[in-house]
């Protein structure tokens, strides 16, 4: 059979910022109610739509579901792993779903309640495009083909930063070199969604990057005007509101409108949510017997909330907490709070508060990712946790959502680019954001208190970083721009903007719109807006602490002694100060090259001598208790008995040196075998790993060394060699450097 009588395939094509955007459908997926194939320079993107044609009973929101995934064929790959097939959703996936989510849910009817699907699937990656720009107009054209009530078509685009010209669409290389990266979403009458990462740049570059984007994508729009008036599907009917809705909204109007003012009078969170539940049961009761009227019930009392807090906003000029439009909720900013953390901060704006802890380590830390890009590592991590509590819910806890990853990344892009380099400053670094409070921008909160924690760590960031989420009341041609906004006014408002940087520029800009569109005077306003909101926090950050920290506070110290190595910054040589749990395997492993099995010492007996400890004791012991850990003055036992060996050779002990063997009976020190010498299936694994690190010499693994270390002079004024761990061991992680002293030779 031929295939145009099998496939009925409409196409469109598009030159875009200098390459060739197509969109197609008829031929892929011709069973969902809406699919289309994105290729973009060599990245295709598969975008399907799927709904239910009826609603769902009960609901007063609308059920939108948006996947986004990447297959490993894509980029020609095999997935790793015991599996070898794609797995939970990594954090590209989960933030691309809500890069596309963001700006095509506005865009319903506000009637519409169909539980409606979108799967975009990316298909081919020629390394350079990225997908997730690919995918959002795909899934665009998707939705406005399939008849779903979708107010569009909506289009994106990437703007870079180069040479102090915006770039559209720049290449993946391109965007490493750009001091911007932002993604803009929009209709044809203006801005629905922003996201971005910028090196301190100013508000009106920010603006006018936001502004290229939005007329760069235009031609896309049309494309997909175009491609719907052959192709598009006979809309969804909608209904009109029922009798019963409209009289259940008439009701609680004259009935319970001065009620809920009184409700709203009350500036405490918990005691007005408490009054609006008493006003709600109330309401309630006044439709008893009528399931028709209680079904409609939910949405109008929504209505009714947000008619009272938005009307008082516009007509007086006075928020729900008594404060005005530019006021930022008072702030308290405290450091060290946790002793054994390596920096800690507890960041409360109002009712919002964050707990950060940031944790150093070495590059046997950082994670590893993935990607279709290839395989690479990350050095600086922040993972943000909302648990029920902050909020006064119970609930059931489990991993992470959608929103806590996203929340995370924002704040993750807000803090990076003020970190020093890996070569800097070569150390792992992990931020946790617990939030304990919340009503309003936690996010923002995260990064405050991240940027404190880091300072407190003893990082040395270029400059604080302070974040203030910024809202949007507008009816008509009035509008109120909202300064540090409360978790009602979010809820009730227009516009969750959210602001990032320094006081040199913006690091972070995310913007989400509940309304059709906003203009380029309102976001002028609001960035103006922020701007002074932002210097304000920061202000109120260096009462806490004004910069980064040069070394530990005696009182950390005293827990966690480091060995700082001659001639280096205390700062960069302070990489772990308490045991790490995963140390203990590498510790059997590296029993393991010695060919000792590991389960000689549970019985009690020593091994290699009455000097050594017993294995089982010791890989258990955390750093910093025990005997065999006693110090004097912040330096360990061991070290302080390396420092005073005599003669012409100075060795690490066994616990320091990867692959040392034990002594023979009646051996002298410093006569025990090579690595991989002897018999039996010990020595055998011994040999693998005498090869394993014969192999890994110090020059293979220089990016892990500091400048300062590299050919130091020992105590003795004699060459050093400095031999890498693997990862320090439990006995090793009170040293410090992410270097080992092996031998002073001549």
């Amino acid at each position: 059979m031929d295939m145009s009588e099998m496939f009925q395939v409409f196409r469109k094509e598009v030159e875009w910022a200098g390459r060739k955007l197509v969109l197609e459908t008829g031929k892929i997926a011709r069973q969902a109610d809406g699919a289309v194939l994105a290729t973009y320079g060599g990245t295709t993107v598969l975008a399907a739509v799927v709904f239910e044609k009826q609603p769902k009973a009960g609901l007063d929101f609308f059920p939108l579901t948006v996947n986004y995934q990447e297959k490993a064929f894509a980029a020609g790959k095999i997935p790793g792993g015991f599996f070898k097939r794609e797995g939970r959703p990594s954090e590209k996936e989960v933030l691309t779903s809500r890069l596309i989510d963001r700006p095509i849910r506005p865009l319903f009817h506000e009637s519409y309640r169909n539980e409606t699907l979108v799967v975009a699937t990316t298909l081919a990656h020629d390394l350079e495009n990225d997908p997730d720009i690919v995918a959002m107009i795909a899934t665009s054209a998707a939705l406005t083909i399939s008849g779903v009530p979708f107010m569009g078509p909506i289009a994106g685009a990437r703007v870079g930063y180069l040479d102090g010209k915006f770039v559209v669409n720049p290449t993946l290389d391109q965007t490493e070199q750009s001091t911007l990266d932002l993604i803009v979403a929009g209709t044809k009458e203006g801005v629905l969604m922003v996201e971005s990462e910028a090196k301190e740049l100013p508000e009106d570059v920010m603006l006018a990057a936001v502004m290229e984007g939005h007329r760069s994508f235009q031609p896309v729009i049309d494309a997909i005007i175009q491609l719907a008036e052959h192709c598009a599907k006979e809309p969804l009917p909608l209904t009109d509101p029922s009798e019963a809705s409209k009289t259940v909204a008439a009701k609680l109007k004259s009935e319970m409108r001065t009620k809920m003012v009184e409700a709203y009078a009350e500036t405490q969170k918990l005691a007005r949510q408490t009054k609006v539940g008493a006003v709600k049961t109330e309401a309630k009761k006044l439709f008893e017997g009528n399931d028709e009227a209680l079904a409609a019930f939910g949405e109008q009392f929504g209505n009714l909330e947000a008619d009272v807090v938005r009307n008082a906003i516009l007509d007086t000029g006075k928020r729900i907490d008594g404060r005005d439009t530019k006021t930022v909720r008072p702030i308290v900013a405290e450091v060290g709070l946790l002793p054994r953390a390596h920096g800690s901060a507890l960041f409360t704006r109002g009712e919002t508060q964050a707990l950060v802890v940031a944790t150093l380590g070495t590059g046997q830390d950082e994670q590893i990712i993935d990607a279709l890009e290839g395989e690479y590592r990350e050095h600086f991590m922040l993972h943000y946790n909302f648990p029920p509590y902050s909020v006064g819910e119970v609930r059931r806890m489990g991993s992470p959502s959608r929103r806590d990853i996203g929340h995370g990344k924002l704040a993750w892009r807000a803090l990076r680019p003020v970190l020093p380099s890996k070569e800097k400053f070569p150390y792992t670094i992990r931020v946790v954001s617990e939030i304990t409070e919340s009503n309003g921008s936690s996010s923002m909160a995260s990064v405050c208190g991240g940027s404190l924690a880091l300072m407190d760590s003893g990082v040395p960031m270029e400059r604080p970083v302070a974040g203030i989420a910024m809202g949007l009341i507008k009816e008509a041609e009035r509008f109120a721009v909202l300064s540090d906004i409360l978790g009602d006014e979010d809820h009730l408002g227009d516009m969750d903007f959210k602001v990032a940087g320094t006081d040199k520029g913006v690091t972070a800009l995310q913007m989400d719109i509940k309304i059709t569109s906003i203009t380029e005077e309102i976001m002028k306003v609001a960035l103006g807006q922020a701007k002074d909101g932002r210097l304000h926090i920061l202000g109120e950050m260096a009462k806490g602490l004004g910069g980064a920290r040069e070394s530990v506070s005696q009182e950390r110290a005293a827990h966690h002694p480091v060995h700082h190595s001659q001639g280096q910054d205390p700062r960069s040589d302070r990489h772990r100060r308490q045991g790490d749990p995963r140390d203990h395997r590498d510790h059997r492993h590296q029993d393991r090259h010695r060919g000792r099995r590991h389960d000689q010492g549970r019985g009690g007996r020593r091994q290699g001598g009455p000097g050594r400890h017993r294995l089982d004791q010791g890989h258990r012991r955390r750093a910093g208790s025990g005997r065999d850990l006693q110090r004097q003055g912040g330096e360990d036992r061991r070290v302080r008995r390396l420092r005073q060996l005599p003669g012409r050779t100075r060795r690490a002990g066994p616990y320091l040196r990867a692959g040392a063997a034990p002594r023979r009976q009646g051996e002298r020190r410093g006569q025990g075998r090579r690595p991989g010498e002897g018999q039996g299936p010990g020595r055998r694994r011994s040999r693998q790993g005498a090869a394993f690190n014969e192999g890994r010499r110090p020059a293979d693994r220089r990016g892990y060394l500091p400048e300062a270390a590299r050919g130091a002079a020992c105590p003795r004024g004699r060459r050093v060699d400095y031999r890498l761990a693997t990862r320090p061991s439990t006995r090793t992680a009170a040293i410090g450097p992410p270097f080992l002293l092996v031998d002073c030779l001549a």
